[in-house]
C-alpha cells in the first residue's frame, strides 16, 4: 500500500533540518478515528486510537520506506481508521507530528 501525506509547518522544517544533513529519527507512528481539519498547523491527532509498532526504515535515493504494524489485539475498542499520524524528534522542538497521512 502506498499512502501518502501531508507534512504540518513543523514537519517541513525538520524535513529542511534533515536536508541540511539533521538524522530524521521517528518516535511514533499512530492511528486516529478523527479528522485533522487544518494539517499544516496541527499539533496532535484529534482522536487518536492507538499506536502502531514501527519497524526500521528504509531508504534508496530520495524514497524511505517506514514499516509499521497495525494490530487490533491490544484494543478494548474497536475503531474506524481514518488517519495516521507520524511523529518525529526535532532537536530544537522535541517531538512534533511530523506528517498526517489523512483519509485512509
Amino acid at each position: 500500500m502506498n499512502i501518502q501525506g501531508t507534512y504540518t509547518n513543523k514537519g517541513l522544517a525538520l524535513a529542511a533540518k534533515t536536508a541540511a544533513g539533521a538524522c530524521l529519527r521517528v518516535t511514533r507512528v499512530v492511528g486516529g478515528s478523527g479528522h485533522t481539519p487544518d494539517i499544516p498547523n496541527a499539533a496532535a491527532l484529534p482522536e487518536i486510537r492507538q499506536t502502531l509498532a514501527v519497524g526500521e526504515a528504509r531508504c534508496t535515493g530520495n524514497t524511505a520506506v517506514l514499516p509499521v504494524t497495525l494490530a487490533a489485539m491490544a484494543l478494548e475498542d474497536s475503531y474506524t481508521l481514518t488517519e495516521l499520524g507520524v511523529y518525529a524528534e526535532d532537536p530544537d522542538e522535541g517531538e512534533i507530528l511530523h506528517l498526517s497521512l489523512i483519509h485512509i
